[in-house]
């Protein structure tokens, strides 16, 4: 069932795409949303060095109830149909009803996805009542296979043996009850962990986990824009030495693809993330908007994100000015009334 579904969502991605690159070239905007992300909280547990969002994490107060949730997701299936819709934040374990929200995505014929740094889940049981919400796919940050560097970078101490811990049990859970929960882990690749990369492929391979997606370090988020933030990060590669020790990761990666390893990155943009940290100021934008795997050929729809926040403020990007509030509008009504996209791109090689 699930195949069935991931089928259908790259039907429908593809098909919004080119509604939305023909709506930049007519100047209106057309098609719906590409990916739908809920981002329940602000608040997180961890503390990640290249994360700014928990040093303004929302009060409870500003966050949407349960039930303004469950409206809205009702509302997104009346008019998306079967889409997939991730939970974010923050962390999205933070927030105290997540698994009512992913319950309830099921019951209605949404698939709900999180992405996490994993310490809300850390043993048996947390991993059996997540299992049991009917989650689709669980994706968990680890930067690490090494304690102090992985807790360094997303602290507090013990970060890392609860995400593994919950990664094991969700994964021995899934084996035993047939589940069909797809398993992800994410990394980000910087200077300061490269020596590390490779082996956590192997690790996801050994472990039978589903794929492993790589994004490269972009400036912190929620930080104001400045092209030379990588100059004062302690994460990024620290001289040209360290540079072609990220490239040499990144070429193993590639060779790694090549020979069917369980990455989610296609050959291309993994090879484009090596332009980025060679040209780190030149690649900012489509970095930071995490569209690499089509910074080459420039086929970039300006408006084919959308996320709706932990006070119901919707935007087409987290960097983006809001476009509405569902507590004023229906869902439906802010999307198709934002903005008219002006960028240009090429549609089949046509526009330039």
């Amino acid at each position: 069932m699930l195949a069935l579904h991931d089928t259908y969502s790259k039907v429908r991605f593809k098909y919004n795409r080119l509604l939305q690159e023909i709506g930049v070239i007519c100047g209106r905007p057309l098609g719906k949303p590409s990916r739908v992300y809920l981002k329940v909280t602000h608040r997180c547990k961890t503390q990640c060095v290249m994360c700014d969002i928990w040093k303004t994490p929302s009060r409870l107060s500003e966050e949407l109830s349960t039930e303004h949730w469950k409206r809205l997701l009702d509302d997104l299936r009346e008019w998306l149909g079967p889409y997939d819709i991730w939970f974010t934040g923050g962390d999205p374990f933070a927030y105290k009803d997540i698994a009512e929200l992913l319950r309830h995505c099921a019951k209605i014929g949404l698939s709900g996805r999180v992405i996490t740094r994993g310490i809300g889940v850390y043993d048996e049981p947390t991993a059996r009542e997540v299992l049991e919400t009917g989650l689709d796919e669980y994706h968990v940050s680890i930067e690490s296979l090494k304690p102090e560097i992985h807790d360094y970078i997303s602290p507090p101490k013990g970060t890392l043996e609860r995400a593994v811990a919950g990664l094991e049990a969700l994964n021995k859970l899934r084996r035993s009850t047939g589940a069909h929960l797809k398993i992800v882990v994410k990394t980000i690749i910087m200077g300061f962990n490269c020596d590390g990369i490779v082996p956590i492929v192997e690790w996801v391979r050994k472990n039978g986990f589903d794929e492993i997606k790589f994004q490269p370090l972009e400036q912190t988020i929620e930080e104001q824009k400045d092209l030379d933030w990588f100059k004062q990060s302690k994460l990024w590669p620290q001289g040209d030495e360290d540079v072609n020790r990220v490239l040499r990761v990144l070429d193993a990666l590639i060779e790694l693809k090549r020979s069917g390893a369980p990455i989610y990155n296609s050959v291309a943009e993994l090879s484009v993330m090596k332009r980025y940290f060679l040209d780190p100021m030149g690649m900012y934008e489509p970095a930071k908007k995490h569209i690499l795997a089509t910074a080459g050929t420039k086929r970039e729809a300006s408006d084919g994100w959308m996320e709706v926040w932990h006070d119901g403020v919707v935007r087409t990007s987290w960097m983006s000015p809001p476009i509405g509030n569902i507590e004023e509008r229906p869902i439906s009504e802010i999307w198709r009334g934002r903005p008219s996209p002006t960028k240009a791109v090429r549609v089949f090689g046509l526009v330039r």
